[in-house]
This record gives C-alpha cells, structure tokens and sequence, in this order.
C-alpha cells in the first residue's frame, strides 16, 4: 500500500512540474515565422516583349529609401496585355531561398495586391487560393494604345488579409509582408 501512495505521489510531483513549464517555451506548430524577402521580381511577358520590375532590399530593413537597395524598372509596350508572375527571394542565405513556394504554400494566408496609375490601364489577378478566393501571383496587366506616359504600379503582399475581400489592401487587413512601388514607369509605342 506505501508503494502505491508513494507512486501517486510521483506521478502528481510529475504533472505538476510539466503544468509548471513557462508557456513561452512551449512554440505553437502553427505559428508565423515571418518570411525574410530581400528581392520581389515582377516579370511581365507576351509574345513580343518582356517587361521586368525587381526591388532588392539586401538590408531587409524594409526602407526604400536606403543606399542598400535597388529599383530596376522597365518599360510597357502599348496596346498590349501582358502575362505577369511575382517571384519573391530571400538572397541573405548562402543559397538564394525562393520565398515564393513557401507564399504559395501559405496561400488562403497570403494576398497580393496591385495598384497600378497609368491611364487606362488594369491589372488583374488570375490565380487562386485552395479557397478560391483571389492570391494574385499572377496577372494580366493590359496596356491601353492611347497611353504614352510615366506612371508607377504598387505591389503589396499582405499574410493573413480578410478573404473574400474588395481587392484593395486598405481593406484587407492583415499584416504586410513586402510593399514595393515600381516608379517612373515609361510606356511607348511598338511604333517607336
């Protein structure tokens, strides 16, 4: 009968050191390690051209306005849609981690949001999430003929926005993950 008493004993001495445990060692499975993204490439494509937009930020301070990171900007064709793909980089490893599978992955918690100010011109996003609601990885950016001018096309991605949502990131909430604003942006004519 002592054996037994000095078992229950144990075992309760036990339980209460692990009810004990400080809960900020214990790391919830599903937590968000946020993702570290230096360089956001916009490739834009047709038949006839290829349009490329990179921001690299190899501080991943966030801040554009550092003698850390580039702007490389292309110019749009005029009368054309183009094909559009995000592909988002973390070029601080030893082996460039392509950032855009774990987004893709993280889908229903991930949202891109474009806003574009060049006359006339849209773009729209064609991928979905398992949810099917909207991603935003890939677009079509359509180029109105009549526009010759300087314009910018905002890209933002946003981890755990409110879906279904009104497609502007105002109203998305969340927490932004990259925000990048591609300025001047030059377009012309396949005439010229």
């Amino acid at each position: 009968m002592k054996l037994i008493k000095n078992g229950l004993w144990a075992l309760l001495l036990v339980l209460f050191a692990v009810a004990c445990t400080k809960d900020d060692d214990i790391t919830p499975e599903d937590a968000h390690e946020e993702e570290v993204i230096t360089t956001l490439k916009y490739i834009l494509t047709n038949d006839d051209d290829i349009a490329t937009f990179v921001y690299r930020d190899m501080n991943n301070d966030g801040d554009t306005d550092d003698d850390g990171d580039t702007l490389i900007l292309d110019s749009l064709v005029t009368g054309i849609t183009y094909t559009g793909e995000i592909l988002l980089l973390n070029e601080l490893e030893e082996e460039t981690d392509t950032i855009s599978i774990e987004v893709l992955e993280e889908a229903t918690e991930h949202e891109f949001f474009y806003d574009i100010d060049i006359d006339a011109s849209t773009i729209t996003k064609t991928d979905l999430d398992s949810n099917d609601n909207a991603f935003g990885s890939k677009t079509t950016l359509a180029v109105d003929n009549l526009v010759l001018l300087n314009g910018t096309i905002k890209v933002l991605l946003k981890h755990e926005p409110t879906k279904p949502n009104t497609f502007t990131y105002d109203d998305a909430d969340g927490e932004t993950d990259i925000d990048v604003t591609f300025t001047p942006i030059k377009t012309y004519s396949p005439e010229d």
